[in-house]
């Protein structure tokens, strides 16, 4: 079709595909067949008639379709009830994330890429894309998926937090006071 194309346009046929005898699947090269998703959590909870309390550990990772994506994800939270005397009860939480977040491929690449080239050459380095058939524009792509997206760093960091304090008060009445926070951070390179 490329041939057709260029005698189309008035140009020589490109003469060069004897110097590739691949027959590449790149959507195959580049899909994580086997994608795992492990799903982690420990909770302590205890309590009496004064103080109630849990705390919460938790860790997610889960992988994507295509190689090299991966969430990782560690949760905590702690709260605290004090009741202080029969009308009077405070409390405490706070809640964290971190999370390394998935450094996104996609099939574009993969796609457009020309199957007629293997990914590596015979001294197994990732091999070029023809520049004339669009190599310049798309590159190889398990080379971005194995070697790119890896360096790439998307992290982020999330604490919220809060306290309170409730007075019943006229048998009918509760007075609630609450202050709260929210505090995130993103750190990353692509």
């Amino acid at each position: 079709l490329y041939n057709e194309r260029l005698v189309n346009d008035g140009a020589a046929p490109y003469g060069f595909y004897n110097l590739f005898n691949g027959n590449t699947n790149w959507i195959d090269q580049i899909t994580n067949n086997g994608a795992t998703v492990q799903n982690t959590n420990l909770s302590i909870q205890s309590g009496n008639e004064s103080n109630r309390i849990s705390i919460g550990l938790g860790y997610i990772e889960e992988e994507g379709i295509i190689q090299n994506e991966k969430l990782q994800k560690v949760t905590f939270n702690i709260n605290d009830e004090v009741n202080i005397s029969k009308n009077l009860k405070v409390g405490i939480g706070i809640n964290g994330v971190k999370s390394k977040l998935p450094n996104l491929g996609n099939y574009s690449s993969a796609l457009n890429a020309t199957p007629i080239v293997s990914p590596f050459n015979s001294d197994g380095i990732y091999n070029q894309l023809p520049i004339a058939i669009g190599g310049a524009q798309i590159g190889n792509p398990l080379l971005v998926v194995n070697e790119r997206l890896p360096k790439n760093i998307n992290d982020s960091y999330r604490f919220v937090g809060n306290i309170f304090a409730e007075l019943k008060f006229l048998n009918a009445f509760t007075y609630r006071a609450a202050y709260s926070g929210n505090y995130k951070v993103r750190k990353g390179r692509g």
